[in-house]
């Protein structure tokens, strides 16, 4: 099973790229995913983004990573890795990245489903027209037996080829919300989410595989 976590992203090292006014990301944009074995972001201003050494940050993402696409300059993309509260906001060579188709690929049928990854996070996903209806539910159990956490995702969305993307930010809003990306992977359930999709330490991150509803 494929587990989706975060590459070790050098969190300090990503660039002033949420201070550039040309890089936006917009409300449920196209996605792309990363083509070669490290793509490294570059900073901006002064003359960057640009393929200079002087350009070229630490920080990187890895092959089949999924980010969100937002501005281009030049032969640059900015994108949106949603990785914990604050995401990550920095410029890619476009060839870096393989742009999503719109269609939907697998079919929507091969979403449906119970899909569990633990006894602390499922998410059932149903045919709603040509969308899906998405709406999943998350715990986290501190120490103390009242310390429960809960969080959820929840939307109706089309996937992007193998994907899906639950986008809860709010128009013109640099803070991130709730991000959720959601990968079809060998007829399983991939998710990565930003950290913001509900209480403290609630995380829906993981591999799920397809189970039988329970009964109610």
């Amino acid at each position: 099973m494929k587990i989706v976590h975060a590459v070790a992203l050098l969190l300090a090292s990503t660039g002033a790229c949420m201070a550039d006014p040309e890089c936006n990301v917009p409300l449920n944009p196209a996605l792309g995913r990363i083509a070669p074995t490290r793509a490294h972001f570059l900073s901006s201003g002064d003359g960057c983004p640009s393929a200079a050494s002087r350009c070229v940050l630490r920080s990187y993402l890895v092959r089949d990573d999924v980010v969100l696409l937002g501005e281009k300059k030049g032969a640059w993309q900015c994108v949106l890795y949603p990785i914990e509260a604050e995401g990550v906001y920095g410029w890619l060579p476009m060839t870096a990245l393989h742009v999503l188709p719109d269609a939907p690929k697998p079919p929507l049928a091969a979403w449906v489903g119970h899909w569990v990854r633990d006894k602390d996070a499922s998410i059932d996903i149903k045919l709603e027209g040509a969308k899906l209806s998405v709406d999943g539910n998350a715990i986290w159990k501190g120490r103390e037996p009242s310390d429960i956490r809960d969080g959820e995702i929840d939307g109706e969305v089309r996937p992007k080829g193998d994907t899906l993307l639950i986008d809860e930010r709010e128009p013109g809003s640099m803070t991130l919300m709730c991000i959720a990306i959601l990968t079809l992977n060998h007829g399983e359930l991939d998710v990565m989410d930003d950290s913001q999709c509900g209480g403290v330490n609630v995380s829906f991150n993981g591999g799920y595989e397809r189970r039988r509803q329970p009964r109610r």
